[in-house]
This record gives C-alpha cells, sequence and structure tokens, in this order.
C-alpha cells in the first residue's frame, strides 16, 4: 500500500482536492444560493470550474512537490496563498455571461471554507502519521553532536524532523571556551572534545555525529581517531568542498578509511591546467582504470575539444562512459577504444584518427606478485606499451605525453617496479630528443581505493570475519587519494619540459598495521578480539618501505607547492634502444631469466 501511495501520491491528492473542490461549492451554495434559482446545467459548470481552477493552481504552484510530512508555518502559508489566488480568479471568472454572479461575502466565504479544508485535512494526516512514526519507534540510541555551531543545529533540526536511525541528541561537544557548559536546544554543550571519552561513558553515548564542516583536515583526522578508539558510531557532514561540490549540509554518512588517512587538499593552478587542455583533444590510456578514469572525470572540467579512452578492458571502458553520458548527457565529445597498448598497429590507426594533443599513459600492469610470476607480460604492457604510445605521440606531433608511475620505481626490489622505472627512462630519453612533444612522469605513492589497493583487501577479508592479513608488523606506506593523484598528473602536464620525473610531498607515511586497526573499527569490530590480524611475511619483491626518490636524483622545487622535480641522471641512449631491443626479444620468446637479466642491466639498482 505505501508503494502505492509514493507512486501515484500526487494524483491521489489531486483526485482528493478536486473532491474537497466540489464538497465545499455545494456547501457554501446550499446556504447562500437558496434564494436563488439557478438553472441545473449551469450550476454543475460552476461546480466542475471551481475544483479544476482550484487543482491546476495547486499543481501550477508546485504544491504537490511539497510535502507536509515535515512542513512548519511556511508550507502551510503557501497553501493559503494558493487557494487565495484560485479563489480570486474565480471570482473575476464568475463575471463572465456564463456564470451565476453572487455577492463578494460568497466568494469569501468560498475561500476561507475551501482553504479550511485544504490544510485541514493535510494537517490531520500529518499528524496521523507522526502518531504512527511514534508508536513504532524504537528508543533513539544516545548520542553527541561535536560542534555547537550552525551545522550542528541545522543537523539538530534535521533529526527532529527525519530521524531514520533514531538518534536521541544528548548534548554537544566543542572546544570553543564561551560555548562549553552553555546551552543550545536545552541540551548541555560539553567541552573540550579531546575529552570525548569522558563525555561518551558518563551519559552512555552510542553514535557521535560531527557536525563542523569547516575543519583543517589535520582536526578532523584528530577527532576521527578519537572517535575510533570508542566503541560507537560514527558519523560526519560533509566537509566545505564537499558541500562547495554541491553536498547538503544535512546529509550524513559513516566514516571511512579516507577520512583517517585524509591529506590537507592541494591547490592547483587551474589556470595553468586550462591553458593545455581547453579546447584539446585528449587521450588517456588505461581510462577505465580507478586513476584513468579519475583522470578523465578531471580532464572533462577544463573543456576539451574531445576526450579518447583507450582500454583492452571494455567492462571498465562501459562503466566510465555510462557514468559520463548520464552527467555530461551530449554536452561531451567522448570516444571509446577498446584496443592494447602493445598493439602498435591499432594504436596507429587510433592516433590517426583522432590526431590527440595530449596523452596521460595509465595503462600498465601494477599487481607486484603477478608480475613476479609473469615478468615476459609486465615487459610487453609496462615498457612496450609505453614505447608504443611514447612514439606516436611524437609521430602525430602531439603536445603532451604524461605517464602516470610509481615509488616502487625507485631502488626497484620487484618486476612491477622496475619495469616502471624503465618507463621513466623512456620519458626521459623522449623528452631528451623531441623538439615539439613535452614528455613527463609523474611519481606517487600507494592511491587510496585504487584497484589492488590494500583497502579493498581488508575490507573484504574484515566483511568475511577476518583474519586481516598483513605482511609485516613495521611495514609502511605512503598513501593519496585518487582525486589528488589525478590533479597531480593533470598539474604535471602545465609544468612538462623535457623527461621530467615529477614527485609529490606524499606527507607522513602510515604503518599499514596501524591502517588494518582502524578499519576494523571502522566496522564496529574490536581489533585481535573480534577480528585476528595475521601476519604472512613479505611477498616476493616487497618492501617494507617505499621511497620516492633515487640517490642519484636531486630534488628541485616547482612553482607548486607540494610539488617537485627529480634531477635524472643521464645515462647512454644508444646503450638503453639496444637493451630494449634484447628485452623485447627475451619477452617475444617469454623467456623469464633473460629478462630478469636484461632488466638488471637496464636498471642497475633493480635489487631482486
Amino acid at each position: 500500500m505505501t508503494e502505492i501511495y509514493k507512486k501515484y501520491r500526487n494524483i491521489m491528492l489531486a483526485v482528493v482536492d478536486f473532491c474537497i473542490g466540489i464538497a465545499v461549492y455545494l456547501f457554501v451554495s446550499r446556504f447562500w444560493t437558496s434564494s436563488y434559482s439557478i438553472p441545473e446545467n449551469i450550476f454543475i459548470f460552476q461546480v466542475l470550474t471551481y475544483s479544476i481552477l482550484l487543482v491546476v493552481c495547486l499543481f501550477f504552484f508546485k504544491i504537490y512537490k511539497k510535502s507536509f510530512e515535515y512542513s512548519e508555518y511556511d508550507g502551510i502559508f503557501y497553501l493559503i496563498s494558493v487557494s487565495f489566488v484560485a479563489n480570486a480568479i474565480y471570482y473575476f471568472l464568475s463575471f463572465l455571461p456564463i456564470f451565476q454572479s453572487y455577492h463578494i461575502k460568497y466568494y469569501i466565504l468560498l475561500f476561507f471554507v475551501s482553504t479550511f479544508a485544504l490544510v485541514g485535512y493535510r494537517i490531520v494526516f500529518k499528524f496521523y502519521k507522526d502518531i504512527l512514526v511514534a508508536l513504532s519507534k524504537t528508543p533513539g540510541k544516545n548520542t553527541l553532536i561535536i560542534g555547537a555551531g550552525e551545522s550542528a543545529e541545522i543537523i539538530y533540526s534535521y533529526l527532529k524532523k527525519s530521524n531514520p536511525n533514531n538518534y536521541k541528541i544528548s548534548g554537544f561537544v566543542d572546544d570553543d571556551e564561551e560555548k562549553i557548559n552553555s546551552k543550545l536546544f536545552k541540551l548541555p554543550v560539553y567541552g573540550p572534545i579531546n575529552n570525548l571519552k569522558t563525555f561518551v561513558d558518563a551519559n552512555d553515548i552510542k553514535a557521535v555525529i560531527i557536525a563542523i564542516p569547516s575543519l583543517l583536515n589535520e582536526k578532523r583526522r584528530e577527532i576521527l581517531n578519537i572517535c575510533s578508539e570508542l566503541d560507537i558510531e560514527i558519523k560526519t557532514l560533509p566537509t566545505l568542498s564537499d558541500i562547495e561540490e554541491g553536498a547538503s549540509v544535512s546529509s550524513m554518512r559513516s566514516i571511512d578509511i579516507n577520512d583517517l588517512l585524509m591529506r590537507n587538499s592541494i591547490r592547483f593552478d587551474i589556470d595553468s591546467v586550462s591553458k593545455y587542455i581547453k579546447d584539446k583533444v585528449v587521450m588517456v590510456t588505461g581510462g577505465g582504470g580507478s586513476i584513468g578514469s579519475e583522470l578523465v572525470r578531471q580532464v572533462i572540467k577544463f573543456e576539451p575539444k574531445s576526450v579518447i579512452i583507450v582500454d583492452i578492458y571494455e567492462n571498465n571502458a562501459y562503466d566510465i562512459q555510462m557514468e559520463l553520458i548520464r552527467k555530461y548527457k551530449d554536452s561531451i565529445d567522448l570516444h571509446i577504444e577498446i584496443a592494447s597498448v602493445r598493439d602498435m598497429e591499432k594504436m596507429d590507426k587510433i592516433f590517426s584518427l583522432y590526431n590527440p594533443d595530449v596523452i596521460f599513459h595509465a595503462a600498465a600492469h601494477k599487481h607486484v606478485p603477478l608480475m613476479e610470476t609473469n615478468p615476459e607480460e609486465a615487459v610487453k604492457n609496462n615498457i612496450f606499451g609505453t614505447f608504443n604510445t611514447a612514439k606516436l605521440a611524437l609521430k602525430y606531433n602531439c603536445d603532451k605525453f604524461i605517464l602516470i608511475s610509481t615509488d616502487k620505481a625507485v631502488n626497484p626490489t620487484n618486476v612491477m617496479g622496475a619495469t616502471k622505472r624503465v618507463c621513466e627512462l623512456i620519458v626521459q630519453y623522449m623528452g631528451a630528443t623531441s623538439e615539439k612533444t613535452k614528455f613527463a612522469a609523474v611519481r606517487f605513492g600507494n592511491v587510496l581505493g585504487s584497484n589492488g589497493s590494500v583497502i579493498p583487501v581488508f575490507k573484504a577479508q574484515i566483511e568475511n570475519g577476518g583474519p586481516v592479513t598483513v605482511t609485516h608488523p613495521d611495514i609502511i606506506r605512503y598513501f593519496m587519494t585518487i582525486p589528488e593523484a589525478a590533479n597531480l598528473v593533470l598539474q604535471a602536464g602545465s609544468l612538462a619540459n623535457d623527461g621530467e620525473v615529477f614527485i609529490l610531498d606524499m606527507g607522513e607515511p602510515v604503518k599499514i598495521y596501524d591502517l588494518a586497526k582502524k578499519l576494523i573499527s571502522l566496522y564496529g569490530y574490536v581489533p585481535e578480539k573480534d577480528i585476528e590480524i595475521r601476519f604472512t611475511g613479505l611477498r616476493p619483491g616487497e618492501k617494507l618501505y617505499e621511497e620516492l626518490l633515487l640517490a642519484e636524483e636531486g630534488i628541485t622545487e616547482t612553482n607548486e607547492k607540494k610539488i617537485f622535480v627529480g634531477k635524472l641522471a643521464d645515462f647512454d641512449h644508444d646503450e638503453f634502444l639496444a637493451s630494449l631491443d634484447e628485452i623485447k626479444k627475451a619477452a617475444d620468446h617469454n623467456d623469464k631469466t633473460a629478462i630478469l637479466d636484461i632488466l638488471k642491466k637496464i636498471v642497475p639498482n633493480f635489487n631482486h
């Protein structure tokens, strides 16, 4: 029954209002027109005209799109205004010859009775629903709102009207000394926030809602870390940047590991990025992957002439295609090419068809353990996929070629990292020999939520009851968000000149063991008690810590804060090309041993 009401709500309300119009007109006419002799056909015409006019006005002023479920006085006054308009229009229509005209007091009475009926049955229905909701409610969870400012007031009012999770607000917590020990909505304001555990224990708190959108990331992370140590439900409101993107202040969500690891957002030079992307043909290889698809989303904001997504995996390419079509409809020129960057002939045809100006090369095999057992595939896809695309960028006089690299390319201990280091050398070589096309590589650490990253693995393990597997208790990694990684790549494009490797200040590294414990806590479990953390030992090619810079590389600041450029050591180009020929032959013959030997020759610091 509820589903039928939701589906046909507007029609049902219109029918009710039409019937109310008829009933009101008959009621008023019975006491007013008894002394009048009105032809029956004219009277019926007047009744129907009045009722239809009433419904048309309610539709026109979008009354049926407004819910009286949560309405206050402004909703009632709006309905009264619409009723006044409808009755005023009917009053002027009554002067037409086809109508029977009455004294103005008749129309005033008609207005009051119809308004009373329209408003009255809606209020009765609202009270009826409120009673049903009150009877069905279970006792609410004692909840503290962190923050006692405007956003806290908004979320409190929202929960008072619509509280699907039954949060019973017990008070507020704030650091502002002027607010501490005061009252807000007759509820106490506690503080400071560092003493949250005390307030939680004293009030038997089961949930907290963080309602301070303007928090700096360090402070937000500090508060979230305090909350994550408590056995309570945690909700947070959007940040200011989320609200700028269109998020509602009243929308709550559960916190996730991104919140606990969040970094201060880096503000990039939008104008410099727009200068080389606007009205240009942009190609993204691996455009269906986690980094590639985010690059496409970011690129579209700068109004390129067209975007070409190249990916061998059609499902990922299809997903980003459908997402962009839903969001942008026909306002973007988007093309999907299912192709492997290893296929030089197919890639040549794609380049000749679209003539891209800018290429972001994200296509690569990235899974470390899989590439350890399949080094020939890492060579074919990573090294020669990059070499093919870079040579085509040169052939077709592209403006920019930006390679997505990794911190695993620094002093590599695994095949994947070694092949990505060779890719960086390809970019350096191409940059030194190219006059028009600008080449660069972008090197960064682990990306939260990307395909194959540790977070999705941990989540799956927790959801299956554990254990959560960590390779080593002391293993650490740098982390960044997918949008941040994409922003870095775009900015590097504006700085690219002659084969540089750009490096982001990744901030403080994170211990993976601590990461596992926090994620378990977010799921409401106690680490080591409810969910076991098991150490499995370092995997082949895995380091305890990642590096972002080679010993022979210096580091130079750029004009962009927190983006640096590595000073790359020179190498013999002829010898390098000869080694590429060697490793290609070894990969074509699937000779794993020869591949490793040649990789060590090309990358002397490859410690496999």
